[in-house]
């Protein structure tokens, strides 16, 4: 049955097909995925019929994660719907450098300006356990998935959530600022990967026509909620940080460093005030 739902899904395009074969009987038999690759597992007709429905949504690109209503980021479990972005490795970049800026035991506020799913601020909160998180995102939504998943995480007393667009209206200082704006060109809608064009949420991917406008609207806003001695880690896509600089730059920001991603792409901007 497996190696007729890998051949399916690889004779449709899917790059991982074996891996995504086995995520989804694990999630329909809702067994551990280790059972799955022992064998010790058996299939009813009627069973083999719902799964090959998975495998059909799989076929037609749909993600596994929208499939299974989950993905795992930095260890974790976070629920996600068509509303949200699914987490991926890349933004795990953030967590790392501000594991390298602040101490595990600090008691810093933290601000997360898109905050999605949530998986970068109650990542942060779960790192940082001392310390409290308020996240924004204009999609009422998004937010309902956003407070539940804080709620599975433990976290239902440390963070706070507000439907608005970026930081429009929000006062206070934060310690830490943290997002992961929309960077996608318009003109590089087209060569996205079936699976995020057609399945992903456009409002968390358009970065206008140069890519950069989401940062345009942001970094004013952080460069005044920013604390002193704070710091803001912003995610950006590839070859972008050029196009960025002058912006920074023009809101009394300075970048301190630019950290890599696992593929080597310069992901996670540090930034500071002046």
């Amino acid at each position: 049955m497996l190696k007729t739902a890998s051949a399916q899904l690889s004779d449709s395009g899917i790059e991982s097909p074996m891996l995504d074969a086995r995520l989804l009987l694990s999630h329909y038999l809702k067994i551990p995925v280790e059972k799955i690759i022992i064998g010790d597992f058996s299939l009813t007709k009627a069973q083999q019929n719902e799964y090959q429905k998975l495998i059909a949504r799989r076929k037609a690109g749909e993600p596994v994660a929208y499939i299974i209503g989950k993905k795992e980021f930095y260890g974790r479990e976070f629920k996600v719907t068509k509303d949200t972005l699914i987490p991926r490795p890349d933004s795990e970049t953030i967590i790392d450098a501000a594991l390298k800026y602040f101490p595990r035991e600090s008691r810093v506020k933290i601000l997360d300006l898109g905050v999605g799913t949530g998986c970068l601020l109650l990542t942060l909160l779960k790192e940082f356990p001392h310390s409290s998180g308020f996240g924004v995102d204009i999609s009422a939504a998004t937010l309902i998935i956003t407070r539940e998943n804080s709620v599975n995480l433990g976290l239902g007393d440390r963070a706070e959530f507000v439907s608005g667009c970026w930081g429009e209206g929000l006062n206070g200082k934060f310690g830490l600022i943290v997002s992961n704006p929309p960077y996608i060109r318009k003109s590089d809608f087209a060569n996205l990967a079936p699976e995020v064009k057609n399945f992903e949420p456009h409002i968390a991917l358009d970065g206008g026509a140069d890519g950069v406008s989401c940062y345009r609207e942001i970094l004013p806003q952080v460069a005044r909620m920013l604390a002193g001695d704070g710091f803001a880690l912003i995610e950006i896509g590839k070859n972008q940080k050029p196009d960025l600089v002058e912006i920074i730059n023009k809101n009394n920001l300075s970048l301190v460093a630019a950290h890599k991603d696992l593929a080597g792409i310069e992901r996670c901007l540090v930034l500071k005030k002046i």
